[in-house]
C-alpha cells in the first residue's frame, strides 16, 4: 500500500530549504523538495511561486515537526549578542 505524502513546511530561501532537508535525512526521515531549481534560479519571485515546498510521509509528520522545531529555535545569545554554541 502507498504511504500518503504530505507538504511539511515552505521556505523562500533554497538554502533553508535543504539543509532543513538535510537534518530530516540525517533522522531516517524520507524527503524531497519541489520548486527548489526556480526559487535558486529567481530567487526574488519565490514568494510569487509559494517558495520551496518540503513533503514527507504522512507516517513521518510527528517526528518530523519535532525536527523542525528545534531547527526554528531561537539561539540564545550572550550579552554582546553572540550566539552560544550549540551542543
Amino acid at each position: 500500500m502507498d504511504e500518503k505524502i504530505i507538504k511539511i513546511a515552505n521556505f523562500d530561501e533554497y538554502t533553508k530549504a535543504e539543509i532543513t532537508k538535510i537534518a530530516l535525512e540525517r533522522e531516517g526521515i524520507e524527503c524531497f523538495l519541489a520548486g527548489e531549481n526556480f526559487v535558486a534560479t529567481y530567487g526574488l519571485y519565490s514568494s510569487a511561486v509559494g517558495g520551496v515546498e518540503l513533503f514527507i510521509k504522512e507516517s513521518d509528520k510527528q517526528k518530523a515537526e519535532a525536527i523542525l522545531q528545534e531547527i526554528d529555535k531561537p539561539e540564545e545569545t550572550t550579552e554582546n549578542g553572540f550566539p552560544f554554541p550549540r551542543e
